[in-house]
């Protein structure tokens, strides 16, 4: 089969994926406001936890390769392909410990504080990009952060100015499934200077 990337405004696959796992997170909210049809309601089972999120990848259903995301929609054929889905668990509060995560003024050292303490939970083996940057920052309370686009533009801007590091881990789940992750740069100067100031 042949694919090409999409140039005229089609939805790529990439799309579609974020698409998908935005339906599986509207799913609950839908039940419990009494509008999901009953013969949908066996997709709750699809559902991410509560507090947690969902990560969609469609592959080709042979050798589990992703299929490439700049392509258009139509690389996805069910007949050949399938919907890879990952979880990714809730946070869960320390013991006995309040986040401190009153706004500093500045998106970047927000973004900075709160990935140190994303990357300081006990239960976490890694911080996975996509719910650090969905789920974890707007649930910190950061006005700048309850725009769906403000935090993928902070994290972009924080890995182009090496503040931030970004890796893909085997998921302990789906090992052929990696995940992409986020990290501090603590080598960096104006990340130390943003950590130790307070």
């Amino acid at each position: 089969m042949t694919t090409t990337t999409a140039a005229d405004g089609t939805k790529t696959i990439a799309e579609i994926e974020s698409d998908l796992a935005t339906a599986l997170e509207a799913l609950r909210d839908l039940d419990s406001k009494g509008t999901l049809p009953e013969e949908l309601k066996p997709l709750l089972r699809l559902a991410p936890p509560v507090g947690g999120s969902v990560h969609v990848s469609l592959r080709h259903r042979e050798k589990g390769r992703q299929i490439r995301r700049s392509f258009q929609a139509s690389a996805f054929q069910p007949k050949t392909c399938g919907a890879w889905l990952v979880f990714e668990a809730p946070l869960e509060e320390r013991d006995g410990e309040e986040k401190d995560l009153e706004s500093t003024g500045s998106p970047m050292e927000d973004l900075l504080r709160a990935l140190a303490l994303a990357e300081a939970e006990p239960h976490l083996s890694f911080v996975s990009l996509k719910w650090f940057r969905d789920t974890y920052l707007p649930k910190c309370g950061f006005p700048w952060a309850l725009d769906s686009d403000q935090p993928r533009r902070m994290l972009m801007e924080a890995t182009a100015r090496g503040l931030v590091i970004t890796a893909k881990v085997a998921n302990p789940k789906t090992p052929a499934f990696p995940v992409a992750t986020v990290k501090l740069n603590r080598s960096h100067g104006e990340v130390d200077r943003i950590l130790t100031q307070r």
